[in-house]
């Protein structure tokens, strides 16, 4: 009987240990403002940010270099640093955009993406990228883009990184960012 006794006292107190462990490594991960700090620093590192669209007119694809110029909350703002002057042109195309023809900026919050749809491709074309995409939850079209003062709003976020090693550290980043501000993955249709 004392045998049980010491043998349940000692389950118990790894058990313990177990959740104690878990609990302090959880509390050890960044903080939201840490993670997006992090990310801030290496928006250098960022080339081509867009967000696809079914028709080539309005496709948002950036080549330039961007800046992270706002945050708050899990809110993020980028802008690219390459800003053309004048009045906006009548019609955007996406040649305009690649060439870095247009001021543009892209704001988004963490907690408008499916924490479970943020993937990784490698590309393999021209400039040998490693790409980000993220998805809204239920396609909600938040990823909201500013091109030379007209608005657009998109349920993707694609970012390309040419180090990869970078951006294997981003996507983590944006997983983490994705689950402190609450992120949620699509609803489940019932058929």
């Amino acid at each position: 009987m004392q045998c049980k006794g010491r043998l349940l006292a000692r389950f118990f107190s790894l058990g313990f240990l177990c959740v104690l462990t878990m609990l302090s490594a959880k509390a050890q991960s960044p903080s939201l403002a840490e993670t997006v700090d992090w990310m801030k620093s290496k928006t250098d590192e960022l080339g081509l940010i867009y967000s696809e669209a079914r028709d080539d007119e309005n496709s948002m694809p950036r080549i330039t270099t961007w800046e992270a110029v706002g945050s708050s909350g899990c809110t993020l703002t980028l802008r690219n640093r390459n800003e053309r002057q004048g009045p906006p042109p009548k019609r955007i195309s996406s040649r305009d955009i690649m060439a870095n023809r247009m001021a543009a900026s892209v704001m988004f919050s963490f907690s408008d993406f499916n924490p479970q749809n943020v993937t990784e491709n490698v590309d393999t074309g021209m400039l040998s990228t490693l790409n980000i995409r993220l998805n809204t939850t239920n396609k909600k079209k938040a990823v909201k883009w500013q091109i030379s003062g007209k608005n657009y709003e998109y349920n993707s976020l694609i970012i390309s990184f040419k180090d990869q090693a970078i951006a294997q550290r981003f996507t983590k980043a944006i997983k983490h960012a994705i689950e402190l501000c609450g992120g949620k993955p699509d609803k489940r249709e019932p058929f």
